[in-house]
């Protein structure tokens, strides 16, 4: 479907990103724009777009968040920072939710201004069931989650990265701290700290600080990699899992299609509505009907085929208007 009434110009600089599939999947986006009968610039080979590119355009179109903690000439953040002074809408592709396939990702969700369940603008609040039975037909899960009646015994909470945007700046280590003397006040389950690879390689020093202080704590493990093993995959701990806690990690979408039930604790974890929102319910979790979230998703997570096609513009489109 074209839309010949208003001719959308959209500006694509592939160097918001420094990965090559990552470059390819805007160029796929672009594809799609110009398939629907709008104009799409795409900025390649490193270069910034011009003043002209930025005020001929209407909408930017980029990939990953805009950190703000990352160094200031840092041109993904500069790219991302033009647009966003220019444009009243940019779309963001960031990660996909649903089968993951890092380190080179598929499928993406899209979103605009923002790639968080509460700072972006979705295309789910208009849910077309074609869409969602094609979404879902070689997937490996019901939509309709039958949670877990034979469940692991351990709590598991989750870290983040400290650089991820929905943690909102919080200390990723006192956080936890904090979150186990909550969660022992209405559990003797054992609990397992999940530690984030990024923190690994980052503050190497701090993580094992962090571990000797967990030593000190009743009934706590932490997992993370050693110097002589690696970090144990979540979907081995998830077998163990009576359930999940987490600020506003993705990994609480491994756990539900799984049938785990996950406690999260900030608004802007993609998987809010499938979760429970209180430690004092660690015994009892909530069990949500999963059907309504899954069709949200289906239409904010698309395959670059999609991209290229045009499907997910399309649905995209109406947003940046």
């Amino acid at each position: 479907m074209k839309h010949p009434e208003m001719i959308m110009d959209v500006l694509v600089p592939t160097t918001s990103t420094n990965k090559v599939y990552k470059e390819q999947a805007l160029l796929d986006f672009a594809h799609g724009i110009r398939t629907h009968g709008d104009n799409a610039v795409v900025v390649e080979n490193f270069d910034m777009p011009d003043l002209h590119q930025l005020e001929s355009n209407s909408v930017g179109v980029y990939y990953g968040a805009l950190k703000p903690s990352r160094l200031s000439y840092d041109q993904r953040v500069q790219v991302k920072q033009l647009m966003h002074h220019f444009y009243k809408n940019c779309v963001v592709l960031e990660t996909p939710l649903i089968d993951r396939t890092e380190p080179i990702n598929t499928e993406f969700r899209v979103g605009v201004n923002g790639y968080l369940r509460n700072n972006a603008k979705w295309a789910w609040h208009d849910i077309d069931q074609d869409r969602v039975k094609k979404f879902y037909k070689n997937r490996k899960f019901n939509i309709d989650i039958e949670w877990s009646t034979d469940r692991g015994n351990d709590i598991l909470l989750i870290m983040q990265n400290h650089d991820d945007l929905s943690t909102h700046g919080i200390d990723s280590f006192q956080w936890t701290i904090d979150t186990i003397k909550k969660l022992q006040l209405y559990s003797d389950r054992q609990i397992i700290v999940r530690s984030n690879p990024f923190h690994e390689k980052q503050e190497t020093g701090r993580v094992l600080e962090f571990g000797e202080k967990l030593k000190q704590m009743k009934n706590v493990k932490f997992s993370y990699s050693g110097h002589k093993q690696p970090l144990q995959s979540i979907t081995d701990q998830l077998n163990d899992a009576w359930c999940v806690v987490c600020h506003s990690s993705g990994s609480s979408f491994d756990a539900i299609t799984k049938g785990i039930p996950v406690i999260c604790l900030d608004e802007s974890c993609m998987a809010w509505d499938v979760c429970g929102h209180d430690l004092s319910s660690v015994e009892n979790p909530v069990k949500p009907n999963t059907v309504p979230w899954f069709e949200k998703i289906a239409m904010i997570q698309y395959s670059r085929e999609e991209f290229r096609s045009g499907e997910c513009w399309s649905y995209i489109r109406t947003l940046c208007l």
